[in-house]
């Protein structure tokens, strides 16, 4: 059997080039995107909260491999621990965020909401030797 994080090493670099295949182009792409999806009322305005989404739709697919690990593992309520630790302070950053930004904010607070998860679980994930 091959060590577990020899397997995740190969398991992120598929991954890391199937979310760009996905992402990148979206990314680069999101006013032509938006427009021909939504119209041209949306294209411009909207073009920046898809390329901020798009950020945390990477992460958050990349933290699929840590929360697999941990859950291989059978540490469910670690998982759910950190969510619901996480909870509190997404919605602060949230509230205070879509005051002051709107729709920007709302888009900036889930990203970093996802991209402190990925870290958080990759941390527990190496903690636990998964």
């Amino acid at each position: 059997l091959r060590q577990s994080s020899a397997v995740a090493a190969d398991a992120y670099k598929g991954l890391l080039l199937a979310i760009s295949v996905i992402a990148l182009p979206i990314f680069i792409a999101a006013e032509p995107l938006l427009g021909l999806w939504l119209g041209d009322s949306y294209r411009h305005g909207s073009a920046g909260v898809l390329r901020i989404l798009i950020i945390g739709f990477f992460f958050n697919a990349l933290a699929q491999i840590p929360f697999a690990r941990i859950q291989a593992h059978g540490k469910a309520k670690l998982t759910a621990t950190l969510h619901v630790v996480e909870l509190v302070p997404y919605l602060l950053i949230l509230t205070v965020l879509v005051y002051y930004y709107g729709i920007y904010g709302a888009a900036t607070a889930w990203s970093v909401r996802v991209i402190a998860d990925c870290f958080a679980l990759e941390y527990f994930s190496r903690k636990l030797g998964a």
